[in-house]
């Protein structure tokens, strides 16, 4: 059985065995559609880089207030252009999270199921899932976002039937642009303004377009450190 294949059996098997718990009395026996849709994003949605220098992008999912149960996703990325150093799955603790980072053949892949039984514990609203720790590596351009040949799945709890999966109905792709060579240690990191998007700690500009509530999580702050965006316990200072 190939380790895809696996995969997608552990997040089927914990999602739906929450969600059953969940539903309890549900008797209602719909199947093979989803129920709902979510939005993919990618921040920040564009940059221009030299070579040398790093990059976190913040992947989000907007469950459009759709309690998340689960997701099986491939991430892909322009590895000529950019090395993907290292990866911070940020979506809660509760979560039992498999990751696997392809950079030869720029492919990023991550599956999480949710494993609570309560809906007080399951995440909502605008949810990071994972920051993604790029280096650039060479000039060119490079689009992050959804691998759209592979299948990828969202799944949430369904109140009103058995139906789990949620539509991937939206989602942007970044667009990086990557010229000439980063001098080093010249200058230092530039300031940035940091806020909240949901539960994920980003550059304030990239809010401007977006419609991202603030969600502070309990004793974190979103503060600015060495020109990145990060998440500190709340008794940390800048």
């Amino acid at each position: 059985m190939k380790i895809k294949s696996i995969l997608l059996i552990i997040i089927l098997i914990a999602a739906l065995a929450g969600a059953g718990f969940l539903v309890k009395n549900n008797q209602e026996t719909r199947s093979g559609a989803s129920f709902a849709n979510v939005e993919a994003i990618f921040l920040p949605s564009e940059k221009t880089l030299k070579i040398g220098e790093k990059l976190t992008t913040t992947f989000m999912i907007d469950t459009k207030d759709r309690l998340l149960t689960g997701a099986d996703l491939r991430i892909k990325y322009e590895q000529s252009v950019l090395k993907l150093d290292s990866v911070e799955v940020t979506i809660k603790e509760n979560e039992v999270v498999l990751s696997n980072i392809n950079q030869e053949n720029g492919i990023y892949e991550l599956v999480t199921a949710n494993i609570e039984k309560e809906t007080r514990g399951l995440p909502k609203g605008v949810v990071s899932i994972v920051k993604l720790n790029f280096v650039a590596i060479a000039n060119g351009e490079a689009i992050v976002g959804l691998d759209r040949s592979y299948k990828n799945m969202v799944t949430g709890y369904n109140e009103a039937g058995s139906d789990q999966e949620l539509t991937i109905s939206q989602g942007n792709n970044a667009i990086y642009r990557v010229a000439g060579i980063e001098a080093r240690n010249t200058q230092a990191p530039r300031e940035i303004e940091c806020s909240w998007c949901g539960e994920a700690c980003i550059e304030t500009s990239e809010k401007e377009s977006f419609a991202c509530p603030d969600v502070i999580p309990v004793g974190k702050k979103c503060v600015s450190q060495n020109g990145q965006c990060v998440v500190v316990e709340g008794a940390a200072t800048e």
